[in-house]
């Protein structure tokens, strides 16, 4: 596989098999440490491209329960790209319950004329195109939850690399037992406030962790291809 290195000031370009994917390895010339990235840099011209996101489900269970909402922001080189969003509701085949109601303010109403899953992640997979997801708590949430929307309902899929925005919590305000990397948490710690969205409104925290990543990325000095910060994988839906 062959790779450039991130940073823009080396652009050393070295080869290296798929053993190194996901590990962090360090550019021979300038001794920069980035994780290796599941493709190379044959496979896109982009590597500075990212989508971030966030799910509303019917619980937390990705095996049993559904997804009601996607929003997404575009961030390029850890800037967001203005106007450039996408936000679905999601039909499910089940009664949303008074608890997820209560939390997210989403009625079995409000989803009752929406795409169904089939429908939605199609597109959602479409906006994405090539670039790296960001979700907060991806690792342990909104990635599964994708994963099994494309395998429970028998969707072609591809798979696309996601960075957990906590991790960059994490890096920037360390992992002492007690601190917590809650999006709530992180918000408080930056000073940002909520919008015309309420919380758990996926509209609503997408822009709120669109920022925060504007925010941390700036804090940590990331460069433009946020190759420090580990990634895992997802699935989508194929692109026709």
């Amino acid at each position: 596989m062959n790779i450039t290195c991130p940073n823009r000031r080396c652009r050393c370009d070295f080869t290296g098999d798929e053993s190194l994917v996901g590990r962090l390895v360090e550019c021979t010339d300038c001794r920069s440490a980035f994780y290796f990235p599941h493709r190379g840099e044959d496979a896109t011209e982009d590597l500075d491209e990212f989508v971030i996101f966030d799910l509303e489900t019917t619980g937390t269970s990705h095996r049993s329960h559904e997804i009601i909402q996607i929003a997404a922001l575009r961030l390029k080189a850890g800037r967001l790209v203005e106007r450039d969003h996408f936000f679905s509701c999601v039909r499910a085949a089940d009664s949303i319950g008074t608890f997820i109601t209560s939390l997210t303010g989403i009625t079995d109403a409000d989803v009752r004329n929406a795409p169904t899953i089939r429908q939605a992640l199609p597109e959602f997979s479409k906006f994405v195109g090539d670039a790296v997801l960001i979700a907060h708590n991806g690792k342990s949430f909104d990635r599964w939850f994708l994963k099994s929307a494309c395998i429970l309902n028998g969707i072609e899929s591809r798979e696309v690399e996601c960075i957990d925005s906590m991790d960059l919590s994490r890096q920037l305000y360390g992992t002492t037992r007690g601190i917590s990397h809650s999006l709530d948490a992180v918000m408080s710690r930056i000073g940002l406030e909520s919008g015309s969205f309420p919380r758990h409104d996926a509209r609503g925290d997408v822009h709120i962790l669109g920022r925060a990543v504007e925010i941390m990325w700036d804090r940590l000095s990331l460069d433009s291809a946020c190759s420090s910060v580990k990634r895992s994988d997802t699935l989508l839906p194929s692109l026709d």
